[in-house]
């Protein structure tokens, strides 16, 4: 979870709280400021004033932004890109579509826990991992777009959760209405790649929501045999895979992921390439032309729900990268002792 999460959004964006209050300035005015200049000669429906700063990212990026109407429901948000230095750079990056601000995380995460069921134990025994999202507050909770999508981390016993990787689109698991005391039972998404390293033993199973700082408080124990967990890699494979097709399979989602963070920067070129296509290959065609990706990269820019090139989302997904560039790494060290002691 982000450490924003008290933080207002825009969108998804997180945004400083201070930044949304005064008028702003004109949208040349503020780029000025910033040392850069908006490539695209044509402005279109990009409001003409009340643009601020609305974060100053880690990397040196910059988001912008400015109300549509009088009530500040809305806004057009904009990210600059940096340079090989650091500094706010082109290409200014406009968001195809105004954005809604809401409530912090926190704030929207307000009276829901996560709670084990009496029978999560024993379906736990039966390899089916579900959870109650209760709502302990004294009013109806009401959703603001964030998914009732649960994230499962099994971890050795005592071993405190450190948060995991996931891959989170649009549309999954829908949040309902939920009044005091009521509660929804969802299952745990648990990634397939924590069940290859198990072994048989006990071990804790910790949950929290995807999208909303909630964790369970208390771990929920199992105790996993060696044919459970056989059960669940074979679910996600018919096979074992060699060890050249997992290095293929790191690269390519190594091309995937990079993909999407070249994508980021220049995501208004890619709405204009993909309006103008008429169907899905002339689209990721295009795509590929502009990044200079391969096609199924292009493809899966293509199928990229906007979601997925937020801030945050752009942020976890460059350190997949460097996590996966490691692992690369890591295999190609592992290549290189295998053959000294094949030498030897």
């Amino acid at each position: 979870m982000s450490p924003n999460a008290d933080d207002p959004q825009i969108g998804s964006l997180d945004v400083d709280s201070e930044a949304l209050l005064g008028t702003g300035e004109s949208f040349v005015s503020l780029l000025a400021q910033l040392g850069v200049e908006f490539e695209d000669g044509s402005r279109g429906d990009v409001p003409a004033d009340g643009w601020r700063v609305l974060r100053r990212q880690d990397s040196g990026g910059v988001v912008i932004g400015a109300p549509e109407g009088a009530s500040a429901a809305n806004w057009r948000v904009a990210q600059i890109g940096v340079d090989q230095f650091g500094a706010p750079a082109p290409p200014v990056s406009v968001y195809p579509e105004s954005l809604p601000v809401r409530r912090s995380r926190v704030e929207r995460a307000r009276g829901l826990v996560l709670r084990w069921a009496p029978l999560s134990q024993d379906e736990a025994a039966n390899g089916v991992f579900v959870i109650d999202i209760v709502n302990t507050g004294e009013a109806r909770w009401r959703p603001d777009g964030d998914p009732f999508l649960v994230i499962g981390t099994i971890k050795g016993p005592g071993i405190a959760d450190t948060g995991t990787s996931f891959g989170y689109f649009g549309g999954q698991n829908p949040a309902v209405p939920l009044d005091p005391g009521e509660y929804a039972r969802v299952h745990v998404s648990i990634d397939e790649s924590q069940w290859r390293p198990l072994q048989p033993g006990r071990y804790e199973l910790h949950a929290m929501l995807a999208m909303l700082p909630v964790v369970t408080t208390t771990p929920l124990p199992l105790e996993l045999t060696q044919e459970q967990i056989e059960q669940h890699r074979t679910r996600f494979h018919s096979r074992a895979r060699t060890p050249a097709e997992e290095v293929e399979d790191l690269r390519q989602n190594h091309r995937h992921q990079k993909a999407l963070v070249e994508s980021a920067g220049v995501l208004e070129e890619i709405a204009r390439l993909v309006t103008n296509t008429a169907t899905v290959d002339e689209a990721a065609a295009a795509v590929e032309l502009l990044l200079h990706a391969d096609a199924e990269a292009a493809t899966a820019v293509v199928h990229t729900p906007l979601m997925q090139f937020t801030t945050d989302a752009i942020r976890r997904t460059r350190d997949n990268v460097l996590r996966i560039e490691r692992r690369l790494a890591a295999r190609e060290s592992e290549k290189v002792e295998d053959l000294r002691t094949t030498e030897d």
